[in-house]
C-alpha cells in the first residue's frame, strides 16, 4: 500500500492509499551522509495477487509484457529467483561508446548514457547498430574508466529506444565511486 498520486494509478484514483501488488525487481542498500535505506525497484502487477500465489506463496514469478492498462503482466517462473553476481545501479552514467573494428576499418561512436550499470556490465541507450559478440570501448571520463565490452544483446524496448546489454571483459567498473543522491524530503 502506498500514497501514490492519482495520475500514476491504474484504478482507485479517489482512495487515499493505493493498494497494489508488485514484483520486486531489485533491492540495494544505499546511504547518503546520515541516511541509510534501500533503493527498491517494483514492477506493479495489479489489484489482485496471482491465483497460484494463494496455493503457493513462495512461487517465483517473472515479467512477460504489459497489460492494456500499463501494469506488468507476470507468469510463474520455472526456476527460483537467483541473485545477480553484481548489484545493478539504476543510474544514468554519461559515457562515450566506440566500436572496435567496423566496416572498412571505419570506427563509429556516440555519446550516450547507461540505463543501469554494475561492476561487470551495463545496459546502455544506443543508436549504434551492433550485434551480439561485437566489441566496443566504453569510456567514462567522470569515473576515469575505460574498458572493452562485448555486446550480449541489443533490444528495442516498449519506449522505442534501443539498448545494448554489455559485459566488461578486461576490467571492472568502479561502482564504489557512484554516490547515491540524498533522498528528497517532501513537506
Amino acid at each position: 500500500m502506498i500514497p501514490l498520486p492519482p495520475q500514476l494509478r491504474s484504478y482507485d484514483h479517489d482512495k487515499e492509499i493505493y493498494r497494489i501488488w508488485g514484483l520486486v525487481q531489485h533491492s540495494q542498500p544505499v546511504s547518503a551522509e546520515d541516511t541509510v535505506g534501500y533503493h527498491v525497484g517494483v514492477a506493479f502487477t495489479g489489484k489482485h495477487e496471482p491465483e497460484s500465489y494463494k496455493e503457493n506463496p513462495v512461487q517465483s514469478y517473472r515479467i512477460f509484457g504489459m497489460t492494456e492498462d500499463g501494469l506488468w503482466r507476470i507468469t510463474e517462473s520455472s526456476s527460483p529467483f537467483m541473485a545477480r553476481r553484481h548489484i545493478r545501479y539504476w543510474t544514468n552514467v554519461e559515457l562515450y561508446l566506440a566500436t572496435l573494428g567496423g566496416e572498412n576499418g571505419k570506427l563509429k561512436g556516440e555519446r550516450t548514457t547507461t540505463e543501469n550499470i554494475s561492476k561487470s556490465g551495463a545496459a546502455v541507450f544506443s543508436t549504434l547498430e551492433l550485434n551480439a559478440g561485437d566489441r566496443v570501448e566504453f569510456v567514462c571520463e567522470k569515473y576515469d574508466y575505460s574498458g572493452i565490452a562485448v555486446v550480449c544483446n541489443r533490444i528495442q524496448a516498449a519506449d522505442g529506444r534501443f539498448r545494448l546489454h554489455l559485459q566488461f571483459v578486461d576490467s571492472i567498473f568502479p561502482v564504489e565511486l557512484l554516490r547515491p543522491e540524498k533522498p528528497k524530503v517532501r513537506n
